[in-house]
């Protein structure tokens, strides 16, 4: 099952639809016409929410490009914002990385730099330090 719902923008920002459940055969269509539907300004940009998808399988991964391709045709931006791992990771082994923008919140976005560059921010000096 999958629950979407769109959240409009009054501050020019972005239109979110949140995106939570499993995406697969039985729901990709659903999302594809949500993602389209959802697109309603040329020209302005559409934030995909997916920090509460559990599953996702190619058909999902086809609801998605599709859809971003039908948006990138009417000059819309799609933003995938907070992908879960398991969106992440599908998207990444299909090489679908460059095909999307991926958007994070600021703590994850740490979290997601290599491991040497964190551990190189224990390095740095503080105000603290002087």
């Amino acid at each position: 099952m999958i629950r979407l719902s769109v959240v409009g923008s009054s501050s020019g920002g972005p239109t979110t639809l949140r995106v939570a459940g499993e995406i697969d055969v039985t729901t990709a269509q659903a999302l594809r016409v949500a993602i389209t539907g959802a697109a309603a300004v040329p020209g302005s940009e559409l934030a995909v929410d997916m920090s509460g998808v559990t599953f996702i399988d190619c058909a999902g991964v086809d609801a998605l490009v599709r859809a971003g391709d039908q948006l990138d045709r009417l000059c819309i931006q799609l933003q995938i914002v907070s992908p879960t791992l398991c969106v992440e990771r599908i998207l990444f082994l299909c090489e679908l990385g460059h095909h999307f923008l991926f958007v994070y919140p600021v703590g994850r976005a740490v979290l997601a730099l290599p491991a040497e560059i964190r551990d190189l921010r224990s390095s740095l000096p503080t105000q603290r330090d002087g």
